[in-house]
């Protein structure tokens, strides 16, 4: 999922890249969630690269949100590879969805397909509401062995709710 959204600073001068970069590096380093030496960061006309190598999706899209909190940051280039520290099949991490999905109180989980391949987890289907596009994404990225999560869900109008507005 790519994120277009356009970060202006109101008042002030702006951050070099340099201050930018070591803004990333600080928030790394005082995170429990990433480990600061093995993400790299380079920062061009604020615009932040990162590359390096962890061992779980989660972390690499933490390691993009801690990023883009920072100060002075336009835009994210996410290129950290996720090499898994257990080695799991595909099978194994369906199942963990799926079995996670089934004990959401916000997910139905016979609206959602999802799919693996080589650790690529796609979620595809029509959901209720953001709490369960939020929901299965959380839970497909926590699974071990996942590399990626393509997350093709659509969020819908629940039926209750459109028979509500065609009754008034």
């Amino acid at each position: 999922m790519e994120n277009r959204v356009r970060v202006v600073r109101p008042h002030g001068p702006a951050a070099t890249d340099r201050e930018i970069k070591a803004g990333i590096q600080n928030a790394y380093f005082e995170s429990p969630d990433v480990d600061s030496s093995e993400v790299g960061v380079q920062v061009s006309k604020g615009t932040a690269r990162l590359d390096g190598e962890v061992d779980s999706y989660w972390t690499k899209m933490q390691a993009e949100d801690i990023a883009s909190g920072v100060g002075g940051v336009k835009r994210v280039e996410n290129k950290i590879d996720v090499k898994p520290l257990q080695v799991t099949t595909d099978e194994y991490i369906l199942e963990e969805i799926e079995q996670a999905f089934d004990n959401n109180p916000h997910i139905s989980a016979d609206d959602i397909k999802v799919t693996v391949e080589d650790g690529v987890v796609t979620l595809s289907g029509t959901v209720e509401t953001w709490a369960a596009f939020n929901d299965a994404q959380e839970i497909a990225s926590h699974v071990a062995g996942v590399t990626e999560v393509a997350n093709d869900l659509v969020i819908g109008e629940m039926e209750d709710t459109a028979w509500y507005w065609n009754q008034t």
